[in-house]
């Protein structure tokens, strides 16, 4: 069996003048999802007060400023929004001139999106069919679609794979209008759960064993196909891009390679 050598992400590749933080800010969630384990969620790692938060946006912003850097953060860590002063922390990264990324499972209210989509700029926004209420979802996307990026994960439910795939398509009706994500280029994708095994040797397995019929609706892409354009029979052969571009790469030590985007599962 190949093994694993090195895992390149196109940010890595960026000769621009963007520099990435990921930033796990805590583990306290307002969810105790099953398939989750407790070290994600149960609150052990406190929130610091916002002011710390805010305090070390400023000192970054001192440091890169200077050498013209723009930065990309990634807020992630138990669920961010449910942090006292999280609003404050956003606009500070905002009124920066930075751009944020947070990952959630929009649980805050459509008054408390109503306001926070003005300093985000992309939310990864996770639906949890087990804890959530699903017009409550769709309402946070149509509050934020037309100003921020939206990724879409939903939890691939043991027993309820069929009904995901049909809410896939529910869901992207909802951005036919939208002014900031495309229709057929928002990513929509119900995802394959894991017992997320913690530990360098831990071997992953699927929470639920998925039927055949199941994993065809886990394996769909995320972004969905536009109907091909009749041939050109005199147009050139087009270039394929290069995945390193976009993808995340994965090397291994037979000289063989994967490319998986920020949405997919990688076995």
């Amino acid at each position: 069996m190949a093994k694993l050598i090195s895992v390149i992400g196109p940010h890595s590749r960026n000769t621009n003048n963007r520099v990435r933080i990921q930033w796990n800010m805590g583990n306290s969630c307002n969810y105790e999802c099953e398939y989750c384990p407790p070290i994600l969620h149960n609150g052990s790692k406190n929130w610091f007060n916002a002011q710390v938060y805010i305090d070390t946006i400023e000192r970054l912003n001192m440091h890169y400023r200077p050498l013209n850097k723009v930065l990309d953060y990634e807020l992630i860590g138990g669920e961010v929004t449910v942090m006292p002063g999280f609003e404050d922390i956003i606009r500070k990264i905002h009124e920066n001139g930075n751009k944020s990324m947070i990952f959630t499972n929009g649980s805050r209210t459509i008054n408390w999106w109503s306001k926070a989509k003005l300093y985000l700029d992309t939310v990864v926004y996770t639906y949890h069919p087990l804890s959530q209420d699903k017009e409550h979802f769709k309402a946070v996307l149509s509050e934020i679609m037309d100003y921020v990026h939206v990724d879409v994960n939903i939890a691939g439910i043991g027993g309820q794979i069929d009904e995901l795939g049909l809410l896939v398509e529910e869901i992207r009706d909802l951005f036919k209008d939208s002014k900031r994500n495309r229709y057929d280029s928002v990513s929509i994708c119900v995802k394959t759960m894991y017992k997320k095994l913690l530990g360098t040797r831990s071997k992953q397995e699927t929470y639920w064993e998925y039927t055949d019929s199941e994993l065809e609706v886990l394996r769909r892409p995320g972004i969905k196909p536009k109907p091909a354009p009749e041939p050109d029979p005199n147009a050139p052969e087009p270039t394929p891009p290069d995945p390193k571009t976009y993808m995340t790469e994965f090397l291994y030590d037979d000289g063989s390679a994967k490319y998986v985007q920020n949405h997919q599962i990688i076995n």
